[in-house]
């Protein structure tokens, strides 16, 4: 990693005492009252068995969600959903392909349901979201009754993916009898649709919001998917590599506040939205951030879009709708011999099955696995907005003249640890922030280009939450006093 100047870095502080009454002291929203801490925000849609064939049991595939600690799954992924046999495992018969004849080369049942929940989905904070086959299984209701006989949890049920749903009607029509199975056999169950990909919107949420209506209602939640923003709309709005940035980062809660409006007024407002896969753009909208793809930037990205969700479904929820209800972001495996979603997966495992120790990750997902550790390794339960930490705003051009705060910001609270801050400084140059009075000891990328791929134990300890190992090649300790500053486009959490 090169010793570029400081003028964008990740920061991440370990406070070690908040004082009591102060002046200084940030405040969760006065409106929003805290929630549990959704684990399916910490989810991933992931490729494991249809495309990466290292089973769900290998302890390569288990060190990686040890390190990581995923929330959430989403099985067997996306477009692989409307090609996949859940019962044997496999790509459905006659999908001659390099990934069927690699999965047909493993025993039956290798990459079934079951076969998960006893692998990686028992190390899970909340069960998978089933996607299930609407488009090349002659029985798609079946699969209801395949799942039942694993005896896998069945919370969320998905029908199929994007492309599935050209045209709206006939896929609602082949989506009812399996939603019927599902109501009779998991009365518990939210079942979600395609929430318009590829279709003109006005329609299609005509005709979504018919079916929801109806009785008995057809679906409980819509699914939609993001890669955004894109290389075009940065440049579009930005000139320098900083303004670049921060256009970057404030393009997300608006995208996802637009989103949620639009869901709320167009199909119901107690429709939930799953956003089962999210990134920056990919190769299709031209190269984002090229050269960057694996390094600090990019984990940004998914915090900004986790803490987002977070204060836009609070708001949402504080007016009687829906919001999020789950996010998976766009991908996790990846080997060196496969090129699926190489450029945006964030974990590498080896060609070859029970190599743990060849695991390695990258800039990413260490920002994943020191936030996730925040949410499931210190022993919260609850959630709030934070706000009142920044009055200093994104430039009005990146978010379409809204007015927008610098900052983005989490309070993880209950059980017996008392308080995280998680904190996204969106914008280009440092801010001042009103915090707790920390001794505190951080460490900060000196740079955005690909971080160097490190091995499992450099990044988060799977024994000891979470400080353990490197978030950067730099270190340093600062104790506080009153108000201070975030670096620019940077990341803080204070415990």
């Amino acid at each position: 990693m090169s010793k570029l100047a400081l003028a964008a870095f990740v920061f991440v502080g370990l406070l070690w005492a908040l004082p009591s009454a102060s002046a200084n002291k940030p405040t969760v929203s006065n409106q929003v009252a805290s929630v549990p801490i959704n684990p399916r925000f910490f989810g991933f849609s992931s490729y494991l068995g249809p495309i990466v064939n290292l089973s769900y049991s290998d302890p390569a595939v288990l060190r990686v969600a040890a390190a990581l600690r995923i929330g959430s799954l989403r099985y067997p992924g996306g477009s692989t959903a409307n090609a996949w046999n859940i019962s044997t495992g496999r790509w459905v018969a006659g999908m001659g392909s390099e990934y069927s004849n690699r999965t047909n080369g493993l025993p039956a049942g290798t990459y079934t349901p079951k076969a998960y929940m006893e692998g990686i989905g028992s190390t899970l904070r909340a069960s998978p979201i089933w996607n299930l086959n609407l488009v090349t299984d002659s029985d798609p209701a079946r699969q209801i009754d395949v799942l039942k006989g694993m005896g896998v949890p069945v919370d969320m049920v998905e029908l199929s993916n994007e492309k599935a749903d050209e045209p709206v009607a006939p896929y609602l029509e082949r989506a009812a009898p399996l939603v019927a199975r599902t109501r009779e056999v998991f009365p518990n169950a939210t079942v979600s649709v395609i929430g318009c990909f590829g279709v003109p919107w006005q329609g299609c949420a005509a005709q979504l919001k018919t079916a929801h209506d109806a009785r008995p209602r057809l679906f409980d939640a819509i699914t939609i998917h993001q890669y955004a923003p894109t290389n075009a709309s940065i440049i579009a709005h930005a000139s320098t590599d900083g303004e670049r940035r921060c256009a970057t980062l404030a393009a997300i809660k608006p995208s996802l506040s637009s989103m949620e409006a639009r869901v709320s007024a167009d199909i119901g407002e107690d429709v939930p939205i799953w956003l089962d896969e999210f990134n920056w753009g990919g190769d299709w909208a031209g190269v984002t951030w090229p050269g960057e793809g694996h390094g600090a930037l990019r984990g940004l990205v998914w915090a900004t879009y986790v803490l987002s969700a977070i204060e836009v479904t609070a708001a949402a929820q504080l007016a009687g709708r829906s919001g999020f209800a789950a996010l998976d972001y766009y991908s996790l495996f990846f080997q060196d011999d496969n090129d699926w979603s190489r450029w945006a997966s964030c974990a590498s495992v080896s060609n070859q099955a029970n190599q743990p120790f060849a695991v390695k990750f990258d800039g990413v997902s260490q920002i994943i696995a020191h936030v996730n550790a925040v949410a499931f390794a210190y022993g919260h339960t609850d959630v709030t907005v934070l706000s009142g930490v920044s009055s200093e705003t994104v430039p009005a051009q990146f978010v379409n003249g809204q007015n927008q705060s610098c900052t983005l910001g989490a309070a993880f609270s209950g059980g017996p640890n008392g308080t995280t801050l998680v904190v996204v400084n969106l914008c280009d140059q440092p801010v001042e922030a009103t915090l707790p009075r920390p001794i505190s000891t951080h460490m900060f990328y000196s740079g955005f280009e690909n971080t160097d791929w490190m091995a499992a134990d450099n990044i988060v300890s799977v024994e000891t939450p979470p400080w353990s190992g490197p978030l950067t090649v730099h270190k340093s300790s600062s104790h506080f006093t009153g108000a201070t500053v975030l670096p620019p486009v940077s990341l803080s959490i204070l415990h």
